[in-house]
Order: C-alpha cells, then structure tokens, then sequence
C-alpha cells in the first residue's frame, strides 16, 4: 500500500469554501458598517456648520441662514468669516430624509433668531427621526432622537 502524498480535489475544494466563507461574512457587514458612518459623519458635519453658521452671526455682526432644501435633500449654511461671505452645502446621504424643515436666520451679534424652527431627519435604516430646534431668545439647538 502507497503512502498519500497530497490532498484530493475534494479536500482542496473544501478548504477553499471555508475560507471563502471565513473571508465574505465580515464583508456584508461592512457595507452596513460604512452606511452608519455616513450617517453618523453627516449628523457631525450638520451640528460643527450650524455652531460654526451661529457663532459667524455674533462674531461678524452680519445675518446668517440655515436654509434645509427639501426637494433636493441638502442644507444650506450661510454665514462670514474674516468679513467674506461662505456657503456651505450640505448633502444627506442616501438613507437619510430631511422631513421637515424651516429656514432659520441668525441675527446679527446677538445669534437670536426670529421664529420657531426646526429641521427633521429622518433615518431609513433604523426609522429613527432626529429633530434640531433653534429656541428663541437664544439662538441654541435642542436635539431630539425618537423612533
């Protein structure tokens, strides 16, 4: 009887499944791992332009506005640095809805703002809606997250 010098099609085949599997499993859970971020990354860059939007209208004395675009799912941050005016444009990612939205204005070197507003998210993936409203007298931002 001869002595096996390698292994059989079927066992080579065997352990190329298993690694395939070993290798594949954390890649599906990778696109939902980037889809969070890209949601986690937008509601970061929302709140660091909005502080950056009301302090620019105390600082620079001049008008600023924070302009949700439903229709075409971005918002608009308008405010000065150095005396020059910037826009920034803010765009929701895929699995992200801007539902509800009001413009809001930031009055000159006091940061008040004139109405009662607020911009309403909505998440696709997990069905959580977070709202951002501007207090009057203040200017400041209450966030809420709800199911």
């Amino acid at each position: 009887m001869k002595g096996r010098d390698g292994f059989t099609l079927i066992e080579s085949l065997l352990v190329l499944l298993t690694l395939s599997v070993f290798f594949m499993v954390p890649l599906l859970g990778l696109k939902h791992w980037q889809e969070q971020m890209e949601i986690t990354r937008f509601f970061n860059t929302f709140e660091r332009s909005l502080q950056k939007t009301h302090q620019s209208a105390i600082i620079e004395a001049q008008t600023t506005f924070v302009t949700p675009k439903q229709a075409t799912q971005v918002i608009e941050f308008k405010y000065y640095h150095h005396g020059e005016r910037h826009i920034e444009v803010l765009e929701a990612p895929e699995n992200l809805h801007i539902h509800h939205s009001l413009r809001a204005t930031f009055f000159p070197t006091t940061g008040n703002i004139q109405k009662i507003t607020e911009v309403v998210v909505r998440n696709r993936l997990d069905g959580n809606q977070t709202m951002y409203q501007f207090q009057l007298g203040s200017g400041k931002v209450v966030k809420t997250t709800e199911k």
